[in-house]
């Protein structure tokens, strides 16, 4: 399953937190989780994030997908669930406004306590 760190999930937390628009990155699995933030290349970064297409590359390394819901509930959108149809990578969620994580898997989402 997954295998986040109180760390990690603070410096996303924290990271979320410094803007209004969604932000946007990759969990590589190594050795161990690391967060990599990329830039949303979305045109409207208030509700949607994208990254470089040419990261699904790397899927063999990519734990999950991470953004922000800076204005809502940490629940996948449909956008959200299309990228998981897409791709088969699970997202990693987080509210700002209610400070929560969810771990969506394709099937269902899971609750991720810091």
């Amino acid at each position: 399953m997954h295998e986040f760190t109180n760390i990690l999930l603070n410096e996303i937390k924290l990271k979320s937190l410094e803007t209004s628009e969604e932000i946007a990155g990759v969990i590589f699995k190594f050795k161990e989780l690391n967060f990599f933030q990329m830039d949303n290349i979305s045109h409207s970064k208030e509700g949607e994030f994208e990254i470089d297409p040419k990261v699904i590359l790397l899927k063999d390394k990519i734990h999950c997908i991470f953004h922000s819901h800076p204005i809502s509930d940490a629940a996948p959108s449909c956008r959200d669930r299309n990228i998981f149809k897409n791709h088969k990578i699970p997202l990693l969620i987080y509210s700002c406004i209610y400070d929560n994580f969810v771990f969506f898997d394709g099937e269902e989402c899971k609750p991720i306590k810091v």
